[in-house]
Formats: structure tokens, C-alpha cells, sequence
């Protein structure tokens, strides 16, 4: 039509406002999400894609920051309806909704089709990533595998493996050089886990392990894909950062199929096995009605090693991170464990087992009782130390946020809509500093707020308020073993070394599933008492 003609005007006017009725109809189905009060929202239908794009790499913060600015209530973000969080979703931030969600009404909440397939080549169908019975399954086998002999076999591999890193700490002594902490509690939490996980010693602490490099891509591919709004389409044409992550997880999962197929194999021999959890699982099978395929293996055990690795190896970061900037509380630590660390730190020094450093090969058979070791039951017992961990594992939560989806329609306790099919993203990094529920100090690193003013440990707060280990049925059954190894590696470090940074650290934070310390934790060592 020509434009300067009446009936082309006619037509231009029409066409212009159904063009500015759809956009308006777009803008108020993206800016706004029906029965939530607290909302950010952006122009036209990119609602607050914007606001969330700017803070990707700075996403706990963000969440934070956003909840602090509603006053540490409920809030929901829109976004266009695609990608993982389409149409948005919904920060729960107090502790009655938190309940509700994964407790009260557990049922409801999922982790849903868009986690198994953004995380299908990490996590496969373990624990982590299933819901209903497939899960029910996965926490009965969990829950077995968490036992008073799993604790035992831990203190013995973790004895092992921490000797390693007191020879890395006491040969960057000897040469005067900094070391970085991170770094070297990343090889030690690998090198331990896959030992309680296969019996296979990875001795990254001395050689870097193509399953540990494989391990950490594959992590982080499968994370990056929140970025990445068209990789369904580079993984079927196999190509970009989609074909590096496939090469990363086969080589992950080869690793962890040669050792199945190994075990099958020494198995049906007649071999002895040893208390491995794999090996574990294949005897219990053998002498049981249903056997487990090499994939169910490989999800069970591949799912500890992610539930263990990379979460202790950043609470022992943030560990020491605090610590030496606080040289009272480490006196007060030393203190504290200094009878039952006694007779290690004394055989350390005397060099009587200075080839291993007062620790066994975890093959041995023994159980750590000798008198140089430590003992599990007295490093429970020592309040302060649990009061700085707890404090530690609350401000710096080794899994700073995790998101579910709505089966069907709810309402919160405080009256928040929340739709069939939304997003609901849960922070125990923004829950801990939020005053609403830990108080003005709620900041502070201050291990005090577990214990009452005689020194005793205070009651555990609710797993609903103190995020660490999620909450309701999911709670964590490894919170044990985690406990276990932060405490065992601080008593040994201090025990035995002086621990000061080596220049200005940052606590800034890669964009990850953990939080860790972005650039590392460079430390210059010294040894305790010449």
C-alpha cells in the first residue's frame, strides 16, 4: 500500500497498535508474576532478564542485595518464558517459607526435567538429580552407605591423605615459598573421596589425575549452560563448548567404568574386595536379590564423590580465609585441641614415623587407635572448633544456592502465589546474611552465636534456617563426614604450622555450583616451634 494514501494510513495506524497491544501484552505477562509482591521487573516483555544478566558472575550477591532491598522478604524476578527459569522465578527468603517448600510441602517442590538435563552428563540419574521413587531409591542406598563404618573408613583414608598435605605444607617451609591452600585442599578432597569412594589413590597431591581435571570441566560445562541459551543445539551438532564437555564427562565415566568392570572382574574371581564403596555395593548385590547395573554404579558413586570433593575442599578455604585474620581464635582452637592432638604432634616432630607423617596406608587394618593418631570421638568433642566450623560453613556455604519446581499451584505462608511449573531458588548464602533471620551481626564472622556464654554448644538451629546441608527429607546425609574431614585437616594444620596470607586475598567468587575463592588462597607457612 502507499503510505500516503488514506486507506496505508488506515492500515500503519492498525498495524501500529496491534504492534503496541502485543508488545503490552508481553510486557504484563513478563513484568509481572500474578500474586507475588515483591517483584524485579524490566521494560516490555524482558521483564528483569536484564537486572539478572548484569549480575550473572555476582548471582549470590545479587540475591542478597535483592533481598535486603525487600526488607529479607520473599521476591520473584520475571524473565521471557524460555530457558531454565522461564517466566521467571520466585526467592524464597524466610525461614517458614523455606520449610515449606522443602519440607512442609516437600511433594510439591522437584528438582524436575530442566535439572536432569542441564546436569545430565555430571550428575546422570543420581541422587542429586532425581525425584519420586527413583530418589526414594537413591536415599535408601545413601542412607546405608552413611554409617558408623563409612565414618571409621573416612578417618582412616582422610589420616592417610592429610599426611600428604603436611609434607606439601612442611616442604614449603623448608623453601620459604607460598603455597595455595585452595588448590592443595581441591587435590586432597579428591584424592580422598575417590579412595572411600573406588580404593584408587588419584595422588594428585603430587601429579595432576586426567579423572580430576575431567571432574572439574565436566562441573563446570554442565553449570555454564545457564549462559548458554542455545546448547541443545551445539550438543546435537557436537560442537563448541558442548563438544569439549562430552570428551570431558566420557573421560569421567570411563574412569569410573574401568574401575566397575575391574571390581566385576576380581569379583567373580573370588578376590578379596576391599571396604571401597564400590566394592561394597558389588558385594552386597552379589549376596541380594537385584543386582546393580554399571550405570546405577557409576551414578551412586560418582554422586559421593560431588556431594564431598568440591564442598570440603571450600569450607577448608573459607576455614582459613577467616582464621588468620583472627589470631585469638586460633590460639583459642590450639588450646582446645591440644590434648588430643598431643601425641601426634609429638611423634610429627620426633620424626618417628616421618616417612608417612603418624599416618597408615587406609589399606592397613587398623582403626587409627594407635597412640600417635587421632581419635573421631574426641574431635566431636570439642565445642569451640564445631562453633568455628558451623560459623564458617554458614557465612560461606559451600553450596550457595539451589532451585526446584512447582508440581502444582501453592501459596506460601506469607501469602506468595506461586504457579505450576515456577522456578523457586533457595540461598543459604543470602539466608545468612539477612537479619531477619540471623540478626543485625548476621555478617560478622563471629563463631560465638553456637555457644552458650560457659562455652557449651548451643542447640543446632533448624536445618531450615541454617541452609548448609538443605533441609527436609533431601537434608545431607554426609554432614558427618564433612564435619569429619574440616575438623581433622584444621587440628593437624594448626597443630603443626603458622598460617599467614601471602598479600591481599580477595573473597570474590567464580560463578559456579561452589563457592569458592576465585583466585586461590596464596599462604606463606612456618612450622610451630622451630
Amino acid at each position: 500500500f502507499h503510505p500516503h494514501s488514506s486507506m496505508g494510513l488506515t492500515a500503519l495506524l492498525l498495524l501500529t497498535l496491534v504492534a503496541l497491544g502485543l508488545a503490552e501484552v508481553w510486557r504484563r505477562r513478563a513484568q509481572r508474576m500474578p500474586g507475588v509482591t515483591n517483584q524485579v521487573t524490566g521494560p516490555f516483555f524482558i521483564g528483569g532478564l536484564l537486572h539478572f544478566l548484569k549480575n550473572f558472575d555476582r548471582n549470590n550477591d545479587w540475591l542478597t542485595e535483592m533481598t535486603l532491598r525487600f526488607g529479607g522478604r520473599n521476591w520473584g524476578c520475571t524473565v521471557p518464558k524460555f530457558g531454565p527459569f522461564s517466566g521467571g522465578f520466585v526467592s524464597v527468603c524466610d525461614e517458614a517459607s523455606v520449610e515449606h517448600v522443602l519440607g512442609t510441602n516437600f511433594e510439591n517442590y522437584i528438582k524436575g526435567e530442566k535439572v536432569r538435563d542441564y546436569f545430565h552428563e555430571f550428575l546422570g540419574e543420581g541422587i542429586f538429580a532425581t525425584d519420586g521413587a527413583p530418589w526414594k531409591s537413591q536415599r535408601k542406598i545413601a542412607s546405608h552407605m552413611f554409617s558408623q563404618r563409612l565414618l571409621k573408613e573416612g578417618m582412616k583414608v582422610a589420616l592417610f591423605q592429610g599426611g600428604k598435605v603436611l609434607q606439601k605444607l612442611d616442604a614449603a617451609a623448608s623453601k620459604q615459598t607460598a603455597i595455595d591452600l585452595q588448590n592443595t585442599f581441591f587435590r586432597f578432597t579428591i584424592d580422598t573421596f575417590c579412595f572411600i569412594a573406588f580404593g584408587i589413590d588419584l595422588n594428585s597431591l603430587e601429579t595432576d589425575h586426567p579423572f580430576a581435571k575431567a571432574f572439574d570441566m565436566t562441573q563446570q560445562g554442565v553449570y555454564e549452560r545457564y549462559r548458554r541459551p542455545f546448547w541443545r543445539l551445539a550438543r546435537f551438532f557436537n560442537v563448541a563448548e558442548e563438544r569439549v564437555l562430552a570428551e570431558q564427562a566420557h573421560a569421567m565415566d570411563s574412569f569410573a567404568n574401568d574401575i566397575i568392570h575391574s571390581r566385576r572382574r576380581e569379583l567373580s574371581s573370588g578376590s578379596p574386595l576391599g571396604p571401597d564403596l564400590l566394592s561394597r555395593f558389588l558385594v552386597d548385590a552379589a549376596g541380594g536379590d537385584k543386582a546393580m547395573t554399571d550405570s546405577e554404579l557409576r551414578d551412586v558413586v560418582i554422586n559421593f564423590v560431588i556431594a564431598g570433593r568440591d564442598t570440603t575442599a571450600c569450607a577448608l578455604s573459607w576455614s582459613f580465609y577467616e582464621l588468620v585474620k583472627y589470631p585469638g581464635m586460633v590460639a583459642k582452637l590450639r588450646e582446645e585441641f591440644e590434648p588430643v592432638m598431643h601425641n601426634f604432634v609429638a611423634a610429627y616432630k620426633s620424626g618417628s614415623s616421618s616417612s608417612n607423617h603418624n599416618t597408615t596406608s587406609p589399606d592397613d587394618d587398623n582403626d587409627n587407635d594407635n597412640s600417635s593418631s587421632v581419635s573421631y570421638k574426641d574431635l566431636t568433642e570439642l565445642p569451640y572448633l564445631h562453633a568455628v566450623v558451623s560459623e564458617v560453613l554458614r557465612l560461606h556455604p559451600s553450596v550457595p544456592k539451589q532451585s526446584k519446581y512447582a508440581v502444582n499451584d501453592d501459596v506460601l505462608p506469607d501469602g506468595t502465589h506461586i504457579a505450576a511449573g515456577r522456578c523457586i531458588v533457595y540461598s543459604a548464602y543470602g539466608m545468612a546474611r539477612n537479619p531477619n533471620v540471623w540478626g543485625p551481626d548476621a555478617r560478622e564472622f563471629r563463631p560465638e552465636r553456637w555457644l552458650h556464654s560457659d562455652g557449651t554448644l548451643q542447640p543446632q538451629p533448624s536445618a531450615f534456617k541454617n541452609l548448609v546441608f538443605n533441609a527436609g527429607p533431601r537434608l545431607c546425609l554426609g554432614k558427618p563426614l564433612a564435619y569429619l574431614e574440616i575438623k581433622l585437616m584444621l587440628a593437624m594444620i594448626l597443630s603443626l604450622f603458622d598460617v599467614r596470607l601471602d598479600g591481599p586475598v580477595s573473597d570474590a567468587y567464580p560463578n559456579s555450583l561452589v563457592l569458592c575463592l576465585q583466585h586461590g588462597l596464596p599462604v606463606r607457612i612456618s612450622r610451630r616451634g622451630g
